[in-house]
C-alpha cells in the first residue's frame, strides 16, 4: 500500500467535503502504518520513537468531542481500520465487484489470511450490496463462508457478490 490512496477510488469523491476526504486518508496513512509495523524488522529504539510518537498524537486526539454514534459507520469502507483499503465496480446495477488486497497484518497460517478476516470482508461485501442493488439497508443473520483454499497474503483479490432473492424483509445475498 504504498501508493497514495486515490479519492475516487470507490464511487464519485468529486463532490465529498474536505473533511471526508481528509478523514479518508487518514484513515489510509493508519492502515498503511498497522500494515507496516506487522511487516518489519525495526531495531526496539524505531519501535519506541513510534510508540512514544503515537501516544502524543492518541493524547491530543483523546480531548476531541466525539461524534454521535451512528454517524458514519466506522467497521467497513474507507473508514474502518480494520480492512484493508477496498475499491468497488458499481457499474453493474446487478452484481457488486469490491477489489482490495491484503497485507501481512491480517495474517493467520504462515503467508495466508486469517479466515475471520475473508469472512470480514465477505460481510462488508454482501451488506454493500443490497444497498447497491436496490434492496435496501440489510444486517447479516447468517453468513455461510466455504473456504475452498487457502487465500495467500499480497494478493489482488476480487470478490463478486449479488442478490440471489428476497422474501418479505429477508435479502439472500451470494458472493464469489
Amino acid at each position: 500500500m504504498s501508493e497514495q490512496p486515490n479519492p475516487a477510488a470507490d464511487g464519485d469523491w468529486s463532490a465529498a467535503s474536505p473533511g471526508a476526504l481528509a478523514r479518508r486518508r487518514t484513515a489510509y496513512a493508519a492502515r498503511e502504518l498497522l500494515s507496516q509495523l506487522c511487516d518489519t524488522d525495526a531495531t526496539p529504539e524505531m519501535f519506541d520513537n513510534v510508540s512514544a510518537q503515537l501516544e502524543a498524537i492518541a493524547a491530543r486526539w483523546r480531548v476531541l468531542p466525539a461524534r454521535e454514534s451512528g454517524a458514519v459507520g466506522n467497521a467497513f469502507g474507507w473508514r474502518s481500520l480494520m480492512l484493508p483499503d477496498l475499491s468497488f465496480d458499481r457499474s453493474d446495477p446487478t452484481r457488486l465487484v469490491m477489489y482490495t488486497r491484503i497485507g501481512i497484518g491480517f495474517e493467520g497460517p504462515p503467508g495466508r489470511v486469517h479466515g475471520g478476516v475473508v469472512s470480514y470482508l465477505f460481510d462488508n461485501l454482501l451488506g454493500q450490496t443490497t444497498m447497491h442493488c436496490g434492496t435496501g439497508f440489510t444486517m447479516t443473520g447468517t453468513l455461510s463462508v466455504r473456504y475452498a483454499a487457502a487465500t495467500p497474503i499480497d494478493t489482488d483479490l476480487r470478490l463478486t457478490s449479488w442478490v440471489d432473492h428476497v422474501e418479505g424483509r429477508k435479502s439472500w445475498v451470494r458472493a464469489e
